[in-house]
């Protein structure tokens, strides 16, 4: 597979060819994927490319692709296209994600591939081996650990060797990894504490539930489907803000594995800002998060978690 130089300096339609040019190979994401990339975040085509690179690498998928092309004639095609599609979707996500934060995307821009990479591929790769410690179903069957626990189950069902079905199971966890690395960056806690908080986080204020609600269920209108995954980041964005509050909350990472705290953490924070909380649970509780997704409910439900979170930072 041709790669994209270090800068973004090339063409278009150069950038154009390197999309036609890896839909070859076994992860990847075409021209269309770029196309909506280009239109919801506003960049070029030659920092999509740039991008697709650098999460590529980050998370060493082809090593990934490797492993499922050696099972062939072991298990069914279908089976690996299914294993493959796991790795294109955390892709497209983190493209997304990448592209939407300002800091990835300046750094990007401003210093190239190497630099993006140097920042991510430790920190995330120490994540990905410290998923049974943040999402530990034994201890604490949490939404997120429980559908880890299924995947695996899922692909072990269907004669997937066992290191490749977890780690196939653990890559939807991983497309909140470069918000829990910067956590973890900026406020000195180990990368298992800051993610049980940003996972904790999400539970409490539901925010998994309507993430997942629009990911499963697109909306007819192509615009509002470009607003919606905007606004996803911008949710995105808020769990990180108050997840660093909590964080700030408790001060130093409590000693132990998470799973023994985390709850107790952040009832704690809850209980201090039960006022506020109360508030944003009643209008979230109106908003109705199970029911059919809207711009509207999107709009409305995150100026309530700003509104939260100026409430418990004063």
């Amino acid at each position: 597979m041709s790669k994209p130089p270090e800068k973004a300096s090339f063409s278009a339609p150069q950038s154009k060819r390197f999309f036609t040019a890896s839909s070859s190979t076994s992860v990847y994401c075409g021209i269309s994927f770029a196309q909506r990339v280009v239109e919801t975040t506003g960049v070029d085509f030659a920092t999509v490319a740039l991008a697709y690179e650098a999460v590529r690498r980050i998370y060493d998928l082809e090593s990934y692709a490797r492993e499922i092309d050696q099972l062939d004639n072991k298990i069914p095609a279908a089976l690996q296209t299914a294993l493959l599609s796991q790795a294109s979707n955390l892709l497209r996500e983190q493209v997304f994600h990448m592209l939407s934060d300002q800091r990835s995307k300046d750094a990007i821009l401003q210093n190239g591939l190497k630099s993006v990479i140097a920042r991510y591929q430790a920190p995330v790769t120490e994540f990905k081996k410290a998923l049974p410690d943040i999402l530990p179903t034994h201890i604490l069957p949490s939404r997120a650990a429980k559908a880890l626990e299924a995947r695996r189950a899922h692909w072990l069902s269907e004669g997937v060797p066992e290191a490749l079905a977890f780690e196939a199971a653990g890559l939807p966890a991983l497309e909140y990894s470069f918000d829990i690395v910067d956590l973890a960056a900026t406020t000195g806690w180990s990368n298992p504490g800051a993610g049980s908080v940003y996972f904790a986080t999400g539970r409490l204020l539901n925010i998994d539930t309507l993430r997942e609600k629009a990911q499963a269920e697109p909306l007819v209108e192509h615009y509002d489907n470009v607003a919606i995954r905007q606004m996803n980041e911008d949710l995105a964005a808020r769990q990180r803000r108050l997840t660093r509050e909590i964080i700030l909350f408790a001060g130093a990472e409590p000693k132990g594995p998470p799973a023994e705290w985390v709850e107790k953490l952040v009832a704690r924070w809850a209980e201090v800002n039960d006022t506020a909380l109360k508030r944003f649970e009643t209008v979230a509780g109106e908003l109705d998060l199970a029911g059919a997704i809207s711009v509207g409910k999107y709009t409305l439900f995150i100026r309530k978690i700003d509104e939260l979170i100026e409430s418990a930072s004063s």
